[in-house]
C-alpha cells in the first residue's frame, strides 16, 4: 500500500470516526473547563454572549488561587495574563482591578502586591481588601510608599494567614506583623527593611508565635531580644538569619540561644556570634538538622566542623569562606549530598579528594577559589571514586570559569563539571 494511499485511508476514518458538536451544544461543566484556558480579557468578555457562557464563566473563576498584582512600567498601560488557577495584574487602574477581583477575590488563597516601578494608592489595597478574605500565603516586595493602613485593613480581613513575605518594603512594614496572628502563621520571611528602626512589633509577634516553623531574617533590624526570642520556638523547622549585621555585643552574645532550638531541619547563620560553642550546642538539641549553611562566620574553627560531622542526617553543608580551617576538618564529612567550601584557601587537592571518597553520597561540590592547585587531578581522583560507588550517581564539581578546561569527557559519565563566573563572596 502507497503512503499516500495510506494517508486517504486514515483520513476518512478519523472523517468518519470524529464527530464535530457544536459549541451551542456543550454542557456548562465543558464550557466552564473550556474557559479556563481563556484569557483573563476574554473571560471576562465572553459573558456578554449569552446566559450560559455567563454562569460557565463565572464558574471558572472558582478556580482562580494565585493572583499577583505588579505596578506596571507605564502608568497608562494595562497588562492582563492568566489562564486557569493563575492571573497577573500589571495594572495601576482600579476598575480593572475591581473588575477582576470581583469575580475571583473569594477563591484567591496566595497573593502577590509587588511594586517595581509606578506607586500604588492606597485605594487599591482597600479595593483587594473589600474582595479578598481567604488569602493564606502574601507576599509584598518593594513597597516604597508607606502603605499602611491599607496593608492594615488587607491583614485584618484575612484571618488564615499561613505564610507571609516582605521584601525591600519601607520601615513601617514592620508595624503591619501585629496583624498576623501568631497562632496561624507558620512562615515569615522579612528581607531589607528600608531604614533603621524598633524591632518591637516583631518581637511582640515572636513571643507568641507558636505555630511558626519557617522564619527568614535577611538584612533586618533586630535586637539581643530578637535573637532570644527565637531561641524559645519550638516549632521552627527552618531557619535563617543572615546579613543582620549584629555588631553590638550583646547581639552577639545572644546567638547562644539558637543552640536551644530542638526541632531544626534548616539552619543558616552568620556573623561573629556563629562560634563553635554555639554549633556543638546546637548539635546537642537539633539531632534532625539536615541542611547547614554557616558562610562567612570567622569565629568557627575546626573544632566546630568537628561536632558538626556527629550530625546524623546532615545533607547539605555550606563553610564557604571560612578562614580557621585546614584538610582535617574534611576528615569525618561522611553524609553530606551537597557541599560548598568556596573561598577556602587552606584545603588542598589532598583534603577535597579526601572528603570525596570518604562521602558516598556525595552529588554536588563547590571548590570555587579554594586552595586546590591541580584541579585536573582532583576531577580524575573524583571520577575514580564515583565508579567506585557502583550506584550510578554522578558528582558535580563547581570550579571557577575562568580556566580553560579540556577534555571534560575524560571524567563522563562519572563527573560533571560545571564552571561559575561569579563572584565567591555570593556562594
Amino acid at each position: 500500500m502507497s503512503q499516500d494511499h495510506l494517508k486517504d485511508t486514515v483520513n476518512k476514518k478519523i472523517d468518519n470516526d470524529v464527530t464535530l458538536t457544536p459549541i451551542s451544544q456543550l454542557t456548562d461543566e465543558c464550557l466552564h473547563q473550556l474557559f479556563l484556558y481563556i484569557p483573563v480579557p476574554d473571560r471576562i468578555r465572553i459573558e456578554r454572549v449569552c446566559k450560559q457562557w455567563q454562569r460557565a464563566s463565572k464558574k471558572s473563576w472558582e478556580y482562580v488561587e494565585k493572583l499577583v498584582i505588579t505596578s506596571p512600567r507605564d502608568r497608562n498601560r494595562s497588562i492582563i495574563e492568566g489562564v486557569k488557577e493563575f492571573v497577573s495584574l500589571r495594572t495601576l487602574n482600579l476598575t480593572i482591578i475591581r473588575s477582576v477581583l470581583s469575580r475571583c477575590g473569594k477563591y484567591i488563597k496566595d497573593f502577590a502586591l509587588e511594586e517595581f516601578h509606578e506607586p500604588f494608592e492606597m485605594n487599591t489595597l482597600l479595593i483587594i481588601s473589600n474582595y479578598c478574605h481567604n488569602i493564606e500565603n502574601i507576599d509584598i516586595m518593594e513597597l516604597e510608599i508607606p502603605l499602611q493602613k491599607g496593608l492594615n485593613e488587607l491583614l485584618i480581613c484575612n484571618e488564615n494567614i499561613k505564610a507571609c513575605t516582605v521584601v525591600q518594603c519601607d520601615e513601617e512594614i514592620d508595624r503591619c506583623i501585629k496583624y498576623l496572628d501568631p497562632h496561624k502563621l507558620e512562615q515569615l520571611v522579612l528581607i531589607f527593611a528600608n531604614g533603621y528602626f524598633s524591632p518591637y512589633n516583631l518581637n511582640e509577634f515572636l513571643k507568641y508565635a507558636s505555630a511558626l516553623k519557617y522564619l527568614k531574617l535577611r538584612e533586618y533590624f533586630v535586637d539581643a531580644n530578637t535573637i532570644e526570642l527565637i531561641g524559645n520556638l519550638q516549632s521552627l523547622q527552618d531557619l535563617w538569619l543572615i546579613s543582620l549585621e549584629p555588631d553590638e555585643l550583646t547581639i552577639q552574645e545572644s546567638f547562644v540561644h539558637i543552640g536551644n532550638l530542638k526541632n531544626l531541619r534548616t539552619l543558616s547563620l552568620n556573623g561573629k556570634g556563629v562560634t563553635d560553642e554555639l554549633l556543638k550546642q546546637v548539635v546537642n538539641n537539633s539531632r534532625k538538622l539536615k541542611s547547614l549553611s554557616l558562610s562567612g562566620c570567622q569565629n568557627v574553627t575546626h573544632e566546630g566542623i568537628e561536632s558538626i560531622a556527629t550530625l546524623p542526617q546532615l545533607k547539605s553543608l555550606n563553610i564557604s569562606n571560612l578562614s580557621s580551617l585546614n584538610n582535617k576538618s574534611l576528615n569525618n564529612l561522611r553524609t553530606l549530598e551537597f557541599f560548598r567550601c568556596s573561598g577556602c584557601k587552606s584545603f588542598s587537592d589532598k583534603g577535597i579528594v579526601s572528603l570525596i571518597r570518604n562521602s558516598p553520597n556525595l552529588i554536588e561540590i563547590y571548590i570555587l577559589y579554594c586552595g586546590v592547585a591541580n584541579e585536573k587531578e582532583v576531577f580524575n581522583a573524583a571520577a575514580g571514586a564515583v565508579e567506585m560507588r557502583n550506584n550510578g550517581t554522578v558528582l558535580k564539581l563547581v570550579v571557577h570559569g575562568c580556566k580553560n578546561y579540556n577534555n571534560y569527557e575524560d571524567f563522563l559519565p562519572y563527573v560533571q563539571i560545571i564552571t561559575y563566573d561569579n563572584d565567591h563572596e555570593n556562594l
